[in-house]
Order: structure tokens, then C-alpha cells, then sequence
């Protein structure tokens, strides 16, 4: 290889290769006519890169029409999705409902009884003023009992239809969940306890849902006692306040000593549909609608629970001002 050409050819050769490696297909062996198999090892080389190109530029195409399309079909996915939580939650609702619907009966008709009697005994006594008195102003708070009952229960059925975020008092739902099913609670002998700091509870979604979650618990922890009524002083325990470790947030611990749950459960209780309840009684989403619920709220929830003892889960969220720093 003494001719200075076939040596520079050679060299260029070696350049194309390297830069085919590299995938620069524009560097290009010269055809010199020096060296027959040089020159046609030059000729396959400019085709190979000639081709490398055309396919890696057809494998980015589709695979820039794969992206597009999977991007479209996350957009597909999460706009089903966003309907499906929305009509789980409607459903769930209508099952709230249906699991307070004893409490909600007793709850009318105590004032309803109240009514009655009143009205019955008010005749009797026309001629005792104060004890008329007496009587319209307890016929006048059971009408109030009802007007609450139901007032409720239509904010309840038409916020759980409606996806509208709104700033909400957190311990407002709190304390609004107990509204249908305290008077069961206290029927059954159990002592339900609320303690809530004086913070800002303040937060942005759905309040009827922030109720939803809290009746969940207060509807589980409620059976659980019905199937260990050799429990002793049966409790429910609330206590809310500002997170020690992050500020901003909420921290609410709900506490029962109603037995607890198995081990080989705990894992599964907020998977959808997965019930311990016989058939019939349960539906499988109450659990899963709190954590979707709780998750979609920005929050988080954990529950830890001691067979033989009782359960407790451990939820937090950010109020509203964090949310709005984070917005801006």
C-alpha cells in the first residue's frame, strides 16, 4: 500500500465507518478508482448509511405517531376514568344512604312521635296556657329536628351529584357526617368523641364527598360493634388538628375499639368491590370511594389495626392556603 491514494482512501474508509457508528450519515466515502474493492467497499458503505438513515428516520416517525397516539389515548383513559370516580361516587352515595336508612327513619320518627303527642295532649290542656306553651315550643324543636334531617339530606344527594369545587370547613363535614347515623351510634351504646382543634380547616373540593368518607367509617365501625356486642365501653374516637411536621396540613386520627380487622385483610380493604361482609350487606366500594375520595382531595389515608382490639386510620390534608401557593 505504497500509493499515497489507496493510504488516504483507507483512512477516509475508516472515518465513515466511525461515523456511521455514530450514526452521522452524511460523511461519505470517494469513489477514486485506485482499488476495485476499495472503491466497491466505499459504494456499500455510502448505501449502508443511505439506508440507516431512512430507517432510523422512519422508526422516529412512528415512533413520534406511537407518543402521539399514546398521549391521546392517557387524554381518553383519564377523561373515562374522571366519569367512572363520578359514578362511583354517585353510587356509593345512594349506598350511604341506604346503610343510614334506619338511622334516618328513627330520626324523623322521634320527632314525628313527638308531634303527635303533643298535638294529641295540647287539647287537653286548652285551658292551662303554659302547658300549651310548653308543648308548641316541643312540637316547634321537633319540626326544627326534621327541617334539619331533611335540609341535610338534600345537600348530601345534590352535592354528591356534582363535581363542583368549593372551599369547605373540614371539621364542618366532620361534624356533619354524624348528623344521620349519631342517633344510631348512641342507640347501639357506643360514645363518639370529636376533638378538634381551633385551626383553620379550611380546603378546596366536594364537601358532601368529605362527608361520604367520614359516614363510611362511622357505617363500618358501627357494624363491627353490631357483630361484637360483648365489647365493653364501645367507642369511636375523632381527634383532628395542625400537622406537627408539616405545616399547612391537617392530620385527623379516627379511632374505634371495635374489634379490629384481620391481617390477611388490611391490605385489601380499599380494593374495589372487596367486602367481609355477608351477602347483601356490604357492596365492596365504601372503602375504595374513601380512598379515591381522600387521594383526589390531595390527602392521604392509613390504617393500622390490632385483631381482638380495634382499628385506626390516620388521614391528612393540605388546606386550601397551601393549594393556592402551590397554584401560584
Amino acid at each position: 500500500m505504497d500509493d499515497p491514494r489507496l493510504k488516504a482512501q483507507y483512512a477516509e474508509l475508516l472515518q465513515v465507518v466511525t461515523a456511521l457508528a455514530t450514526q452521522n450519515f452524511d460523511k461519505k466515502a470517494a469513489v477514486l478508482g485506485v482499488n476495485e474493492e476499495l472503491d466497491g467497499l466505499a459504494v456499500g458503505l455510502n448505501m449502508l448509511g443511505e439506508e440507516l438513515k431512512a430507517a432510523i428516520q422512519q422508526r422516529n416517525e412512528l415512533f413520534e405517531k406511537e407518543r402521539s397516539w399514546a398521549e391521546a389515548e392517557a387524554r381518553r383513559t383519564q377523561a373515562e376514568l374522571v366519569v367512572a370516580r363520578a359514578h362511583l361516587a354517585e353510587a356509593a352515595n345512594l349506598a350511604s344512604l341506604g346503610t343510614l336508612a334506619a338511622g334516618i327513619a328513627h330520626e324523623l320518627n322521634n320527632p314525628l312521635t313527638v308531634i303527635w303527642n303533643c298535638a294529641e295532649q295540647t287539647e287537653a290542656f286548652l285551658n292551662e296556657p303554659e302547658s300549651v306553651l310548653k308543648r308548641s315550643k316541643m312540637i316547634i324543636r321537633a319540626v326544627l329536628r326534621m327541617k334539619t334531617v331533611i335540609q341535610h339530606l338534600l345537600i348530601f344527594a345534590r352535592e354528591g351529584r356534582s363535581a363542583q369545587i368549593a372551599d369547605f370547613s373540614l371539621y364542618q363535614s366532620i361534624q356533619d357526617s354524624l348528623i344521620l347515623i349519631e342517633d344510631q351510634l348512641k342507640r347501639a351504646g357506643i360514645k363518639v368523641t370529636v376533638s378538634l382543634d381551633s385551626s383553620d380547616s379550611e380546603m378546596k373540593g366536594n364537601a358532601s364527598q368529605m362527608e361520604s368518607v367520614f359516614q363510611n367509617l362511622f357505617s363500618n365501625s358501627y357494624d363491627a360493634f353490631a357483630l361484637n356486642r360483648s365489647i365493653k365501653n364501645p367507642f369511636i374516637r375523632i381527634r383532628a388538628g395542625a400537622s406537627a411536621t408539616r405545616p399547612g396540613w391537617i392530620e385527623i386520627e379516627y379511632e374505634d375499639n371495635a374489634g379490629g380487622i384481620p391481617q390477611g385483610v388490611v391490605s385489601r380493604i380499599f380494593e374495589p368491590f372487596f367486602t367481609t361482609k355477608e351477602v347483601g350487606k356490604g357492596t365492596g366500594l365504601g372503602m375504595a370511594l374513601v380512598h379515591g375520595i381522600v387521594e383526589s382531595h390531595g390527602g392521604s389515608i392509613r390504617v393500622t389495626s390490632r385483631e381482638g382490639k380495634g382499628t385506626s386510620f390516620e388521614l391528612s390534608f393540605p388546606m386550601a392556603a397551601i393549594l393556592a401557593a402551590k397554584a401560584a
